[in-house]
């Protein structure tokens, strides 16, 4: 209202003259840039204006208007209502901008004054005529058809629309365009804005009404209807415009002053047709006619789903959720929460609406579009009641809400403990473990396998996980409750990614499952023998041997030493085993490869008790070690003598002696002959010795105590060699 009153004073005052560009006092008025170029300018104020100072630019070249290379007619103190020519500056005859300053700071849009450009757009300087707000970018004038022809302005607005190929030029005179002014265009109810909406409440608004116009000349005067890209849809006859029958939508009236015939038809466009064969101009406003504005339009979240998932027992889950909606018109709007059966729950204040509190179950968003005052209150059923006292309209869809309480609970194993082991090795052993879970809620739960970095390894089908062929390692094993569909899937990580497109929740444990492969592979002596034996009363033999081991895998190995039944004689330390304190008799070596603690004890039976807390395998085969204790006693004559001699030329002395033995010990025993040196002369078979062919000289009996079997050999020194294996 305040502004139509301005409007009206400004009429009077000017005697209701052309209002012309509000934008700018002085106006590029009329272009030729084909043949000879010509720039008029048009002082369109009630005040005079020095452009002497002022500066035209086109496609980045400049001149100031004072410059002497310019020529003019007209004066550079441009009075009220004035025109002012110049020629001499170079204008491209396809595309160019041309901008208008009141100083030569180029790229301020404070010191543009004007603008237009033809041929093309985004030229020059248009970025500062968009930031100035009197150009749209990309918009502009036109090719003229030929030199005949300049560029005329209407006298008002700043697109391309308001300027017209004229001819003959009226370079130095009014354009003629600007000899009608259409003032501007008023309804009855002096609105901008008419409204005549139709919806299931009723309806409001005008649907037919009479338009008038002010500061309009004396010239024949007509309403024009258009779409919102200027296209005529209707010409009334007089001042009386109906929209009862129109179909919903946006539609503009401006009104036409002119001189000549009206020529404007529907489908023309209006922005580019000549409305008459004369003089004609458009109002300097339009009246907006919105018909059937009452539309619900349709919602949406914020995320752009069709269904929100409210999750109550996930911290980092948000109830909080906005929502927008579309082609709403323009009356009030606001959005509704109901249960499925249309009840309403709430009346958010805003488009955010809060779901803490609602407990769980489904709810449904709407928008509503109304006119008048909103009525409709919490309780009420959106399909039985009006929601308003004006017209209204629900939105086409409406956006799902599923309230979920899922909990993952507790999760534990059938043996009760927090800590599994998988020995892959023993086939004693089950790789197969039930869990069971407490604690839970929500529609769906199921167990899921993870690594320790929480990626996932499998999702069992049931509460039954075998992890025979998962491969050594450790593993996690969760309880999972959710809503909606499972989307968990293998190689996923469980604390990254969504696990399922409703609610979901791990369990507030898991229980590890540790994988193992031991194996106690194959064990060997350093001397490369199955057998070894252990000499105790040999001085110059060591009872110390050396272990070694192949093919073995687990995290721990180490030796056992158990006799021939199993029972376990000792844990040696390392690979270094001292049997000589061990006692005579048969010993067996084995390796064994462990995970965990070793629980192994002396007087174990190693067959047949877990040889550690976790996993374990004795090796596939074990060293025997033989500790024997041989002593050549002593060793006498039947005589009784030390020394005895045989003489050969004596055929009543016998040649053969009986020897024995005392203080001896060891499985087996022999005699042995030796000379002084140690040189083995002869093994005698038993005790009894034959010297006759041994020819003359001395030789030493000696006893040998030996295990295994007998080495010695005539001609080897008995203190030098192995008399045994």
């Amino acid at each position: 209202m305040l502004r139509r009153t301005y409007y009206l004073i400004l009429c009077l005052l000017l005697g209701c003259l052309s209002i012309g560009n509000l934008s700018a006092q002085v106006v590029l008025n009329e272009v030729r840039y084909q043949g000879q170029d010509i720039i008029e300018l048009r002082n369109t104020g009630s005040t005079t204006v020095d452009i002497s100072n002022w500066w035209l630019c086109a496609n980045f070249s400049y001149v100031q208007l004072n410059d002497p290379s310019l020529s003019m007619s007209g004066s550079l103190n441009i009075l009220p209502g004035d025109i002012a020519s110049f020629w001499n500056f170079s204008l491209d005859d396809s595309a160019s901008d041309l901008g208008l300053y009141n100083s030569n700071q180029f790229a301020s849009s404070t010191a543009m004054e004007d603008f237009v450009q033809w041929g093309a757009g985004g030229l020059g300087r248009e970025a500062i005529a968009v930031s100035k707000g009197i150009w749209t970018a990309g918009d502009y004038v036109a090719t003229l058809p030929s030199a005949a022809y300049s560029m005329e302005y209407r006298g008002f607005g700043d697109s391309s629309a308001d300027w017209f190929a004229a001819s003959p030029s009226t370079f130095g005179a009014m354009n003629s365009i600007s000899a009608c002014h259409a003032g501007f265009v008023e309804s009855q109810t002096w609105e901008d804005t008419m409204f005549y909406c139709k919806g299931p409440g009723g309806t409001n608004g005008l649907g037919a009404f009479q338009m008038f116009a002010i500061g309009q000349s004396m010239n024949p005067y007509a309403y024009v209807i258009t779409d919102t890209q200027g296209n005529i849809l209707g010409l009334p006859p007089g001042d009386m415009v109906d929209f009862t029958q129109a179909p919903p939508g946006e539609c503009w009236i401006y009104g036409v002053s002119y001189t000549g015939s009206f020529q404007a038809m529907v489908g023309q466009n209006l922005f580019s047709t000549a409305l008459s064969d004369s003089c004609f101009a458009l109002s300097n406003n339009r009246v907006v006619v919105i018909r059937d504005t009452v539309d619900g339009g349709t919602v949406q979240s914020s995320s752009g789903m069709d269904t929100l998932q409210v999750c109550y027992n996930d911290p980092n889950a948000t109830t909080v959720y906005s929502f927008d909606s579309t082609t709403v018109g323009s009356g009030s709007f606001t959005y509704l929460v109901t249960d499925a059966a249309g009840n309403i729950l709430g009346i958010p204040p805003g488009d955010m609406v809060d779901f803490a509190g609602a407990g769980p179950g489904e709810c449904w968003v709407w928008g509503v579009s109304y006119t008048g005052t909103f009525t409709a209150q919490v309780g009420d059923n959106i399909n039985q009641v009006a929601l308003c006292d004006g017209c209204f309209d629900l939105s086409d869809n409406f956006i799902v809400v599923l309230r979920d309480d899922v909990d993952g609970g507790m999760v534990q194993s059938e043996l009760g403990a927090d800590t599994l082991t998988v020995c892959y090795n023993d086939p004693n052993q089950s790789t197969v473990f039930a869990f069971d879970s407490t604690g839970t809620a929500g529609p769906n739960f199921t167990y899921v396998v993870t690594d320790a970095a929480g990626t996932i390894l499998g999702v069992p089908p049931a509460d039954m996980v075998n992890f025979a062929g998962a491969g050594p390692g450790e593993c996690w094993v969760w309880g999972l409750s959710y809503s909606g569909n499972l989307t968990a899937s293998i190689g996923d990580n469980a604390a990254q990614v969504a696990l399922s497109d409703g609610c979901f929740d791990l369990s507030d444990n898991f229980i590890v499952v540790l994988r193992e492969d031991v194996d106690g592979g194959m064990v060997q002596s350093e001397l490369g023998a199955d057998t070894l034996t252990v000499c105790y009363n040999d001085p110059n033999q060591s009872t110390v041997f050396a272990f070694d081991s192949t093919g073995t895998a687990g995290p721990n190995f180490t030796y056992v030493v158990t006799d021939a039944a199993g029972t376990i004689l000792g844990v040696p330390p390392a690979d270094m085993v001292n049997f000589a304190g061990a006692g005579p008799g048969e010993c067996w070596v084995w390796g064994l490869s462990y995970s965990g603690n070793l629980t192994a004890s002396i007087g174990d039976n190693a067959t047949q008790v877990a040889l550690s807390d976790g996993c374990f395998d004795l090796s596939d085969n074990f060293i025997v070690v033989l500790r024997e204790d041989v002593d050549g006693g002593m060793v006498q004559s039947e005589l009784g003598a030390d020394t005895l001699t045989v003489c050969y030329n004596d055929p009543n002395q016998s040649a053969v002696f009986a020897f024995d033995s005392t203080g001896t010990a060891g499985p087996n025993f022999t005699y042995v002959v030796t000379d002084a040196a140690g040189t083995i002369l002869g093994v005698p078979p038993a005790d009894m010795v034959n010297f006759a062919g041994a020819g003359p000289g001395e030789c030493w009996v000696w006893g040998l105590s030996y295990s295994g079997n007998l080495t010695a050999s005539i001609g080897d020194n008995a203190t030098q060699v192995a008399l045994s294996d």
